[in-house]
């Protein structure tokens, strides 16, 4: 029986790819081959987690339009899932893949803003999640950083903390 585990997401996005020949500065740029996927860090944790016959629950913030289509695009994706809704859009990522050169040029807005209700409604779901893991990962949503920095002890004694990797001059190492 697979291990539950608990998914956070806090700044989702709705990711956009597609292909084009060259992409040229203030002209249109016609593109082939695109696709909408859900993403954002711990999204994309729970759907790796689920395509590999596990048990993810995902637990994520999401807003507006763009929140629905993100909502249906898990769900497609076979997610359980539980959304918290937030004011403003949920974010979407546009990446274009240069068949010319190879190179990909990805635009990633910051997100909308996360209010203190909302996170508080992560962590409540967080403390009573009865599972073996939780794994929360992606970018924060402008305003949670100051929000959850009172909670960073306040998890149950079972749970181990992983700090988190810092990059520094390229070399990934433990903080």
């Amino acid at each position: 029986m697979p291990v539950p585990v608990l998914c956070i997401a806090l700044n989702p996005t709705l990711d956009v790819s597609a292909e084009t020949a060259e992409v040229r500065p203030t002209r249109k740029t016609r593109t082939v081959n695109q696709r909408q996927e859900p993403g954002g860090g711990g999204v994309n944790v729970a759907r790796v987690i689920a395509e590999l016959g596990g048990s993810p629950h995902l637990v994520y913030l999401a807003g507006g339009a763009t929140g629905a289509l993100l909502d249906a695009a898990l769900g497609d994706a076979g997610v359980p899932r539980t959304r918290i809704a937030i004011g403003g859009m949920t974010r979407v990522a546009f990446t274009i893949h240069e068949t010319k050169t190879g190179f990909e040029y990805r635009f990633v807005p910051e997100g909308p803003d996360a209010p203190p209700a909302a996170i508080e409604a992560v962590l409540d779901a967080a403390r009573a999640f009865d599972g073996a893991y939780v794994v929360a990962s992606g970018s924060l949503p402008r305003g949670a950083g100051r929000h959850l920095r009172p909670h960073r002890r306040d998890r149950p004694p079972t749970w181990r903390a992983l700090r988190p990797r810092r990059r520094r001059r390229g070399v990934a190492h433990r903080a």
